[in-house]
C-alpha cells in the first residue's frame, strides 16, 4: 500500500466525534428556538378563539337589531338576556349573552341599548369559566 491511499481512508466521512459535537451543536439550536415556536402557537390559537368570540358578539348584535326592527318595541328594564352557546373549531365552549335594556325613556327617546358578552363556559388552557372574552354595547334606534 502507498501512503497516499491510507491518508485518504482517514479523511473519507465523519468521524464520531465530529457527529456528536454536531448533534450537540443541533440540540442546543432546537432548545433555544423552541420556547419562540411554541409561543406562536399558543398566540395564534388564542387568537383564532378571539375571533370566534368576536363573531359570535357581531352576530348577537346583528341578530339584535333584526328583532328590534321587525318588532319595535321598547324592552323592558327587568328583561331576561338571551343566552346562545357555541363553541370554536377548538372545543372551547363559549356562551353568548345578549341584553337588551330601554335607553333612559325610550318611548321619548326610540332607542334601546343592546349589550353582548362573550364568555368561556368552562375552565380550559386558554380561559377560565366565565371569563369574557368579548363583549360590546350599541344604540338601536327603534323607527
Amino acid at each position: 500500500m502507498d501512503e497516499s491511499s491510507s491518508s485518504s481512508d482517514a479523511d473519507a466521512g465523519f468521524g464520531i466525534v465530529e457527529i456528536i459535537i454536531s448533534m450537540t451543536i443541533f440540540a442546543l439550536l432546537a432548545v433555544a428556538v423552541a420556547p419562540v415556536l411554541l409561543g406562536g402557537v399558543r398566540s395564534s390559537v388564542k387568537m383564532a378563539s378571539i375571533a370566534t368570540a368576536t363573531q359570535l358578539v357581531n352576530d348577537g348584535l346583528e341578530q339584535a337589531r333584526r328583532d328590534l326592527r321587525d318588532n319595535p318595541v321598547c324592552p323592558s328594564a327587568s328583561a331576561p338576556a338571551q343566552v346562545t352557546t357555541a363553541a370554536d373549531p377548538r372545543g372551547i365552549v363559549f356562551e353568548r349573552r345578549t341584553t337588551l335594556r330601554p335607553d333612559t325613556v325610550c318611548d321619548a327617546t326610540r332607542r334601546a341599548l343592546v349589550s353582548v358578552k362573550v364568555v368561556a363556559v368552562a375552565n380550559s388552557p386558554l380561559y377560565r369559566a366565565g371569563q369574557v372574552v368579548a363583549d360590546a354595547s350599541t344604540v338601536v334606534y327603534l323607527g
